[in-house]
């Protein structure tokens, strides 16, 4: 039985080679579940859209955050793409919902994707340097910040 509905738009985040225990918005734990997504990959002999389980998922159960280990995505591209060249590209394009994926009449027919919400935005922060007294002035002039700016 799943703990978190894996199947609402979520920001995507993906971590490399460490545990994936803690959410990277409010730092609260995170939750293993599996999910359905669209993978693009491309190595230098093929390239495909593949629909696949994403077993490394984790999920937050209070931020609409999901992080998936790259190295379990690009092991699933490889092993279904064809040649002996790794993967070089890759990405997610979204979730898909499992049950809509069983009901689809046809093979050639799409689910629908559940499209992940747009990276957040981070504020930039400029951090003052502390000028001392004696220092050229940050202003260009070539006084000395004393003499200039600083008075």
């Amino acid at each position: 039985m799943t703990q978190i509905d894996t199947i609402k738009p979520r920001r995507i985040y993906q971590k490399e080679g460490e545990y994936l225990y803690t959410c990277p918005e409010c730092k609260k734990a995170t939750v293993k579940e599996k999910c359905t997504t669209i993978l693009l990959a491309a190595s230098d002999n093929d390239q495909g859209e593949f629909i696949t389980n994403a077993i490394d998922s984790y999920f937050c159960a209070t931020c609409p955050v999901v992080i998936f280990d790259t190295n379990s995505i690009i092991y699933i591209a490889n092993r279904t793409l064809k040649g002996e060249a790794s993967v070089h590209t890759f990405g997610l394009l979204g979730l898909i919902d499992p049950e809509e994926l069983y009901a689809l009449e046809s093979e050639d027919d799409v689910p629908p994707i559940i499209p992940f919400l747009p990276a957040r935005t981070s504020k930039r922060f400029t951090v003052k340097q502390k000028v001392g007294k004696n220092a050229p002035c940050p202003c260009g002039s070539g006084k000395k910040y004393k003499r200039c700016c600083g008075k």
